[in-house]
């Protein structure tokens, strides 16, 4: 039994170094993670739709001298997008929906020691959606104007044009609504010790959407667009990177 545990520990120890060795380039990783933290997500922040700039996670860890930290970040990630074009007599209409969650971390926010962790900003999820058109109508009615050419009192020549016409917007609509969970490992190096108290890290995230269009004569167009934060997590390992490694 205690070779067979022994052997799963190495295959266990392959696959971690594996894994970060994928997400850095230069040597392998020299030393396995010694100390760890979690944190989740702050439930105030939960399904908003207009974040703005806002710090949704906060955890904290004390390392030892010489140390780095990989710092996973996971979050599940809502977007929603909605375009609408509406035209007649051939116009075109075009609409375009975006939205977008960013994210990054931050090692002793307001402190003199302030560092973010590589790369910086990480795009979590982004859509961009864009519907044309070029849309003829519904024809309702037209007006027919007819002339007495010969003088008989019975009409024998006219007709019409589409300005003689009525016609109804035609209309088209897009939606997209969707969530997933996704995850980024981001990596700080050479963290230090920062005395007694630790260190304290903060997740932020950006939430931005927009939503534009334009249109010939005729036509007219509509869009909006959410992007939502759900439930999220940061784990901090502290390992020990390879020296004079390039991220």
């Amino acid at each position: 039994m205690n070779k067979l545990n022994n052997i799963t520990k190495k295959i266990t120890g392959m696959i971690t170094i594996m894994g970060f060795a994928a997400f850095v380039s230069g040597s392998a990783i020299a030393a396995s993670a010694t100390g760890n933290a979690v944190g989740m997500v702050d439930v105030s922040v939960l399904n908003q739709t207009n974040l703005g700039l806002a710090t949704i996670m906060t955890a904290g860890i004390k390392t030892s001298e010489q140390k780095d930290l990989i710092l996973g970040v996971s979050l599940e990630c809502g977007l929603y997008t909605r375009t609408e074009v509406a035209g007649k007599k051939g116009s075109k209409s075009t609409s375009t929906a975006e939205a977008s969650v960013e994210v990054r971390v931050i090692l002793d926010k307001g402190t003199l020691d302030e560092r973010y962790a590589a790369p910086g900003w990480v795009t979590f999820c982004q859509r961009t959606q864009t519907l044309s058109a070029t849309l003829g109508g519904v024809l309702e009615q037209c007006d027919v104007t007819l002339t007495d050419t010969d003088g008989d009192l019975i009409p024998d020549s006219g007709g019409f044009t589409s300005d003689d016409c009525t016609f109804s917007d035609e209309d088209i609509e897009l939606i997209l609504s969707t969530m997933s969970a996704n995850h980024f490992n981001f990596i700080l190096t050479d963290a230090g010790t920062n005395g007694s108290l630790g260190h304290t890290i903060d997740v932020e995230a950006q939430v931005s959407s927009s939503d534009s269009g334009e249109t010939t004569e005729g036509g007219s167009y509509d869009g909006a667009a959410n992007a939502t934060i759900g439930n999220g997590s940061i784990v901090v390992d502290e390992v020990r990177l390879a020296k004079d490694i390039s991220l």
